[in-house]
């Protein structure tokens, strides 16, 4: 009897083991496909919100897809109210965000190249370091945002708010600057045509040799 419950015992102890593994490759198997389950109800999230405003799920589920490194190139979200998001690093390229919601939203090294951000509300907006190339931000409001060492080559200012902008080292090339204020910004560094640049609002304004525009 003591010799069974001895085998017995070594049959068990050889078990528990392989039972872990066993449970552990199961687990990582599963993976993908629960990924894909996530990404699927984030996604239903984001569209059962179309044309809503307000939508605190939407965000979540935008901020959760951004951490998991999935394009939201070409989305729609238009009038949706996206205060406080963080999407560090997210791809907005030719989103549609215009008249949106971005008070205080951060967006560090963010691709929104050609993104279209006409008549929205983003004072505050953290854009530190991303790629804003051709996007538009007509009648906008974008006081005291953040766009140090962006790239916003041939980005359409015209009639928005810029004042008390952060555009230090940023690359302001081409930019059509027809009506923006810029009273306040700082501008030091920056790489801009001095000439486009007169087309606007200077009061105040500190220019890319680091004086202030009378």
């Amino acid at each position: 009897m003591g010799q069974e419950v001895t085998v017995i015992q070594v049959i068990i102890d050889t078990l528990e083991p392989l039972s872990i593994i066993l449970a552990v490759l199961l687990f990582i198997k599963e993976i993908p496909e629960r990924k894909r389950q996530f990404q699927y109800q984030a996604w239903s999230i984001i569209d059962s919100a179309t044309g809503l405003e307000n939508s605190q799920a939407r965000i979540i589920a935008l901020e959760d897809l951004c951490d998991d490194g999935i394009s939201l190139e070409e989305i729609d979200l238009a009038k949706a109210k996206l205060n406080g998001i963080e999407m560090n690093g997210v791809n907005l390229s030719s989103a549609n965000l215009s008249e949106a919601q971005l008070v205080n939203a951060e967006l560090f090294y963010a691709n929104l190249n050609s993104v279209n951000l006409s008549q929205a509300n983003c004072p505050g907006i953290v854009l530190y370091r991303s790629n804003l190339g051709f996007a538009n931000f007509t009648k906008a409001n974008c006081s005291s945002g953040n766009f140090a060492k962006a790239n916003l080559m041939f980005a359409d200012f015209s009639e928005a708010n810029f004042s008390g902008a952060n555009f230090a080292e940023a690359n302001l090339k081409g930019v059509n600057f027809k009506g923006a204020y810029l009273s306040g910004a700082n501008l030091k560094g920056a790489n801009v045509i001095l000439e486009d640049l007169e087309q606007a609002y200077l009061v105040g304004t500190i220019m890319p040799n680091g004086e202030v525009h009378p």
